[in-house]
């Protein structure tokens, strides 16, 4: 369930935030959200830097950003091939190349899902 005073609405890859796939209001508060993120430098060289960050800031300062952020299922925001159904919102084809993913497929997929907007 989205909270109506999020800032910001993301996915859970384990226990860290995915930064692949999230949504953020465009507001004071969100920008100072990813600039005390951005100026998180110890995290530059750990093997998931931006998610070490982003979780850092928004578990650290629970009265500041928790309690304005929302959590949704990880299919939501960021469903595979093998997980994503119309109700989703969007498609990741992550690590997929001509060998791994049958492009028809795909396309297939969103042309079915779409062809039946508006009828």
């Amino acid at each position: 369930m989205v909270n109506s005073n999020s800032i910001i609405i993301t996915s859970k890859f384990g226990s860290v935030t995915n930064t692949g796939s999230f949504l953020i209001k465009n507001c004071d508060m969100s920008k100072q959200l990813l600039k005390e993120a951005y100026g998180m430098t110890q995290y530059l060289s750990h093997s998931i830097s931006e998610e070490a960050a982003i979780e850092r800031v928004l578990t650290v300062r629970y009265g500041k950003y928790y309690k304005h952020r929302s959590i949704v299922p990880n299919v939501k925001l960021n469903a595979d091939l093998k997980t994503w159904e119309s109700s989703n919102f969007i498609l990741h084809l992550y690590n997929h190349n001509k060998n791994k993913c049958n492009t028809k497929t795909v396309l297939e997929i969103i042309t079915e899902h779409y062809s039946k907007i508006g009828k």
